[in-house]
């Protein structure tokens, strides 16, 4: 992270009393309960707890730090955490971090300071580090309810790529899973099955989706070094599978976990497929919340998109004992 100065509502030379800083040791305490009071609910879905949060801060401190940031500066990525104080005091906070795109994450706001532009101020000073950094794209996920949020968002230019409903499975209420039909085999994803991808990306997201080609490539495909890193990294497991159907690729799956198998959820992305999976979706899922229970002992979430006809997808989930949850909103905007 940069910490050689601080924004002043986003170097315009406005005087507001609202700066933006780099995270500092100090603020943790602080921080984790303004992140807690505004992202209670989905917490609580993923099993994080206030303590959990407080760790997760001070390893943004630790990544924003040498060695830390040195590493990552060199692997080019890029993972900042920045703070709004107003009149001095602090008032939220919002993550930044990627490679090839940025996302920007934990926006959250003090609740008695909202309504102040803090939010605002936040984002616009994220999209400007994005173009500092030369990136093309910053991201971001919102629930599509969340109607201040959302429409902050739009006005900042954004605009939504993709809609996914989310689902939840308690493992301990898991039933037997089902078994893959003889010409269905699930593989790990290499240079070898790529070839399908394309036709099962363009199957499977809307027009608008599409200027995000990478984007959907970084988190479905990676490369040969980052898949051997997601498989083993001590702190985030990240599983990429392909489905073959009588050996010819028919979807692209994603399955993400922490590493406190105990207490956060295993997710599960959208599978990208083709209209030749379709009728084994429930036996596609089935084999993915198999993967991701050796991921997790508590609850996996399972994400659909609503970009595509998905009335099977959502059968296919109740019928294995998932519960609908929300709706997201997944947004983009250029730098």
């Amino acid at each position: 992270m940069d910490r050689r100065r601080s924004t002043n509502l986003a170097d315009t030379g406005d005087h507001s009393p609202i700066t933006v800083r780099p995270l500092a040791p100090a603020d943790v305490e602080e921080l984790t309960a303004i992140v807690v009071a505004s992202f209670g609910d989905e917490m609580a879905l993923s099993r994080a707890t206030p303590s959990v949060m407080r760790a997760q801060l001070r390893a943004a401190v630790a990544a924003s730090s040498p060695p830390l940031s040195l590493i990552a500066r060199v692997l080019g990525e890029t993972v900042e955490f920045w703070v709004a104080t107003y009149e001095g005091r602090i008032a939220g906070c919002c993550a930044l971090h990627g490679r090839t795109h940025l996302m920007i994450s934990t926006v959250a706001v003090a609740e008695y300071l909202r309504r102040r532009g803090i939010g605002r101020a936040l984002m616009e000073h994220c999209i400007r580090r994005a173009g500092r950094l030369g990136k093309r794209y910053v991201l971001l996920e919102v629930l599509a309810n969340n109607t201040p949020a959302v429409s902050l968002y739009i006005s900042l230019g954004m605009r939504e790529y993709d809609r996914r409903r989310s689902f939840s499975l308690n493992l301990s209420e898991r039933g037997d899973g089902a078994i893959l039909p003889p010409e269905l085999k699930v593989e790990r994803l290499g240079s070898r099955n790529l070839e399908g991808w394309l036709r099962a990306l363009t199957a499977s997201t809307s027009m608008e989706a599409r200027n995000l080609r990478d984007v959907y490539g970084v988190e479905y495909l990676s490369s040969r070094p980052g898949r051997w890193l997601a498989a083993r990294s001590p702190w985030e497991r990240t599983a990429r599978r392909v489905v073959m159907l009588n050996g010819a690729p028919v979807a692209y799956t994603c399955v993400r976990s922490r590493d406190d198998r105990a207490r956060w959820a295993a997710e599960i992305l959208p599978p990208i497929y083709t209209i030749e999976a379709r009728p084994y979706l429930e036996s596609i899922l089935s084999e993915l919340t198999a993967e991701a229970a050796r991921h997790s002992k508590a609850t996996v979430r399972l994400y659909l998109s609503e970009a595509r006809p998905c009335e099977k997808g959502w059968e296919a989930a109740l019928s294995l004992g998932y519960s609908s949850d929300w709706t997201w909103s997944y947004m983009y905007r250029a730098v």
